[in-house]
């Protein structure tokens, strides 16, 4: 049996065929072309203040210099006493412990967290 000319010169490549097959089928409307989602981004961390006034139950003047107590569900007791130095999480450290405010610090930026202003989004 003698083969055409177009079929002579038909493309031999798998990936052509499938590329040729593809097109017909999608002039025969049989395939719906793909459609390419767009990726989110990711979600921005959580804000480190408010994670601390989450945490923080406490402030005590002690003789030996302020502590914040904070929960933390891995110790024992669950809580942890913070003094200037202490890591509290994510490269975070403790760099003032004030009666109305803490200091927290990582790298080159620092946080002033106010113990008792007003949540942000939070209503009267």
């Amino acid at each position: 049996m003698a083969r055409s000319a177009a079929e002579q010169v038909a493309p031999r490549h798998g990936g052509e065929m499938a590329r040729a097959a593809a097109e017909r089928l999608q002039v025969l409307a049989f395939v719906v072309p793909p459609t390419v989602e767009s990726v989110a981004e990711a979600p921005r961390p959580p804000d480190i203040a408010q994670l601390f006034r989450r945490d923080l139950t406490a402030i005590e003047q002690s003789a030996t210099g302020p502590v914040a107590w904070i929960v933390d569900r891995n110790r024992e007791n669950r809580r942890r006493g913070l003094r200037r130095g202490d890591l509290y999480q994510d490269g975070w450290r403790v760099a003032a412990v004030r009666r109305q405010s803490v200091d927290l610090r990582r790298g080159a930026e620092t946080r002033r967290v106010e113990l008792f202003a007003p949540l942000p989004g939070a209503s009267p």
